[in-house]
């Protein structure tokens, strides 16, 4: 059985790039040692995880553009809860409600 677990992201920088960051991570990832490979992002340790292989069964799916810094940030919480993408329904990690409301704190 497959697993679809969805992960939302975001980028300032071109998509490219930072796509091929995560090949690298995810490469990265699979020549760690055990110890090595808990300490890392659970994006990829889940794509390195038993009943998986890696790149291959990742998909891409561009769901939105925004413009400016702050916009990216409120966007990207805004689909991961949308989405159901935070641990454990989804692959993303953080509470990105937290981050909003501190940042806004210390205004």
């Amino acid at each position: 059985m497959k697993c679809s677990l969805q992960y939302v992201g975001s980028t300032i920088t071109k998509f490219r790039l930072r796509f091929n960051n995560h090949k690298s991570r995810i490469k990265r990832n699979e020549m760690l040692g055990q110890a090595e490979k808990e300490a890392d992002d659970l994006l990829y340790r889940h794509f390195c995880s038993e009943g998986h292989c890696g790149l291959s069964d990742v998909r891409i799916q561009l769901i939105d553009r925004v413009n400016g810094e702050e916009q990216l940030l409120e966007k990207e919480g805004q689909w991961a809860y949308k989405l159901k993408t935070l641990d454990p329904n989804g692959l993303n990690d953080n509470d990105f409600l937290f981050v909003q409301n501190r940042r806004s704190r210390l205004k």
